[in-house]
């Protein structure tokens, strides 16, 4: 589970540069300079996960493990906090809105209107007629502190039709004292053109194939094979592309995170020993994340009980994960639905006893 390392502070520059991603026009769009206050919040939530990176990583793995579920799409665990019962995030051209309930009736909620943000500028979206905007958002508060990154993909004359992707991070605690009591994450996405209450057509015969952005959340504990210090805690983010392919006449979809484009990861490496955070940076980690046959359900949604992880330098000893989506109610030209969207999560141990978990979400429009 290796990395390359820096010592200059990539961790902050990481979360921008990975927001920019997403199908970058060339035209100049750029992203809009971190404010004094997103970056003060962002320096606090690096400080969080190393005090608290053990339960950073507990919490991925479980939510790497745990099923797909719908209304919105969204794939989640938490560590001494309720459930996430259900997600939504709604854009109104302007600003984001990330609502996460919880089974105790509870709720996490990040605005960008009012909460620490940054934006990329616009740029290409996937979808015809639309354009992306990347998002950060940030909140500290009395009950601990939350991040959630997302990519918005809305239309140019129609803000009401908009699809949004990303993941959330909430660590709750005394942020005065570093003294936490829980923590949660999940990854989502969500858009009226996933609305299961005018859920897809699929066609009967065919196939078709999609492509787009994935992105999301990872966390390592380095055994004797890892570039960090056996024991050591790794944490960050990570941006790659998905491929899938849907065959209607077999009911059935499969794909692959990274395998066309690679998977780039922006993190923090803590060192329990000597206490020493070191930023880390790989353009391309070398992680493939193999999405196996999922059965397509008549409203277009599926889930899939099996990932599997691979990197040519480890040997995997155990691996599990889940994944899940929905197909868009919309359809394309040719009568498929014109895009999919969904949910990841992958763990696995090597041989030398590093452990690792990814979780992320995506968005594939047809090819």
């Amino acid at each position: 589970m290796k990395a390359t390392t820096y010592a200059a502070a990539l961790a902050t520059v990481g979360l921008l540069a990975l927001s920019a991603c997403l199908h970058d026009s060339g035209d100049g769009a750029s992203e809009r300079p971190m404010t004094g206050e997103t970056d003060a919040a962002t320096a606090t939530l690096n400080d969080a996960r190393g005090t608290n990176a053990d339960q950073i990583r507990d919490v991925t793995t479980q939510a790497a493990l745990s099923q797909p579920q719908f209304g919105s799409v969204f794939q989640s665990a938490a560590v001494d906090l309720a459930s996430a019962s259900g997600v939504s995030a709604a854009s109104d051209g302007t600003d984001l809105t990330i609502t996460v309930s919880r089974d105790d009736g509870s709720a996490l909620t990040l605005n960008s209107g009012s909460d620490p943000s940054d934006a990329s500028g616009t740029s290409d979206s996937p979808i015809a007629g639309h354009s992306a905007q990347a998002w950060i958002v940030l909140n500290i508060d009395t009950e601990g502190i939350s991040v959630a990154r997302a990519t918005v993909t809305a239309n140019d004359s129609d803000a009401a039709d908009y699809l949004a992707v990303g993941y959330w991070m909430h660590i709750a605690g005394d942020l005065t004292e570093f003294s936490f009591t829980g923590a949660e994450i999940g990854a989502f996405a969500d858009g009226p053109e996933l609305s299961l209450e005018s859920p897809a057509s699929l066609p009967a015969q065919g196939t078709a194939s999609y492509y787009g952005p994935a992105l999301g959340a990872y966390a390592v504990l380095h055994g004797a094979d890892g570039e960090g210090p056996p024991g050591s805690m790794e944490s960050g983010e990570f941006n790659s592309s998905v491929e899938l392919t849907a065959d209607f006449a077999a009911n059935t979809i499969e794909g692959c995170v990274g395998c066309r484009d690679g998977v780039a990861v922006f993190g923090t490496l803590h060192d329990p020993d000597t206490g020493e955070a070191t930023d880390v940076f790989f353009e391309d980690s070398g992680y493939r994340l193999h999405l196996d046959s999922a059965n397509l359900a008549a409203n277009g949604t599926f889930l899939g009980q099996q990932m599997r992880l691979e990197h040519s330098e480890y040997s995997f000893t155990s691996i599990g994960g889940a994944w899940g989506g929905q197909l868009s109610n919309i359809a394309d030209s040719a009568g498929d639905p014109r895009l999919v969207a969904g949910t990841f999560g992958t763990e696995a141990t090597s041989a030398g006893g590093s452990e690792g978990a990814f979780l992320g979400s995506f968005i594939g429009t047809k090819e």
